[in-house]
């Protein structure tokens, strides 16, 4: 941990973390919402015939942003602890209290820095950080935010029911609960997500690890009587029982 936050700091802080971190630091509580770049959960209002709704990006890309607008929107955070408070004076190469935050959002550690911004995208993200944001919180705009994330939430829940809360994969299984709790603590779904979580957890000869990919094993096999299929056993004795088995495990994995 000492080698971890000497890094960190040698580095220039935790500030210089990319978008993603950005994002678990600021509902952790050790980041300001107001050093990240604009993830409007205002697309997901777009109609769906236009080129650039959300609803067209890769699935990954897609159930990632979702929940992160969500959490944006909300501008949703954890406790503030002591312990929280601790972190902030451990990760930070100033003073939380002195952090410039509009600088911090387009800051990135040079060794995350795979693909730099480009200077349409830096002007994007500054319109809607500085013309945007002031706006569509105050009243009566801000009712259209709620409406936004509303429909980002209600779309979790449905990928998440479909998937029996294991959800696509590990980042949006954490990203998905985090949500969950933001909307409701108390409520069943972060229970449901709770309980889904050892799905993700396997014991190897040198610890604990995670999938990236939930469903994996359900692909696989879905795959494999596809080629049995295609190669034609239909013939064959038993392939009744086959698309049954086939059925039952895909019905509760």
């Amino acid at each position: 941990m000492t080698k971890a936050r000497k890094w960190i700091l040698d580095n220039g802080g935790a500030t210089g973390i990319p978008s993603w971190g950005k994002t678990y630091l600021s509902v952790l509580g050790v980041y300001e919402w107001a050093g990240c770049n604009p993830l409007p959960p205002e697309f997901w209002l777009f109609p769906s015939f236009l080129p650039y709704h959300p609803a067209k990006m890769w699935c990954y890309c897609r159930t990632t942003y979702m929940p992160m607008s969500y959490l944006y929107g909300k501008k949703y955070h954890g406790s503030i602890t002591d312990l929280v408070k601790s972190l902030r004076q451990e990760i930070h190469t100033k003073p939380y209290e002195e952090i410039c935050w509009n600088k911090a959002r387009h800051d990135c550690c040079k060794e995350d820095l795979y693909y730099p911004h480009s200077y349409k995208q830096d002007l994007l993200c500054d319109g809607l950080h500085y013309l945007r944001e002031p706006i569509i919180t105050r009243w009566p705009f801000n009712k259209i935010r709620e409406r936004a994330m509303q429909k980002a939430i209600k779309y979790m829940r449905y990928g998440a029911e479909s998937s029996r809360y294991i959800t696509i994969g590990c980042v949006e299984k954490s990203l998905h609960m985090m949500c969950c709790w933001a909307e409701d603590p108390n409520g069943d779904e972060f229970k449901y997500h709770l309980a889904r979580v050892p799905d993700y957890l396997w014991l190897a000869e040198d610890g604990m690890k995670m999938q990236g990919l939930s469903r994996w094993r359900s692909w696989s096999c879905c795959d494999r009587f596809s080629v049995e299929l295609d190669v034609g056993p239909l013939q064959c004795q038993g392939v009744s029982q086959v698309f049954i088995e086939v059925e039952f495990y895909n019905s509760v994995s």
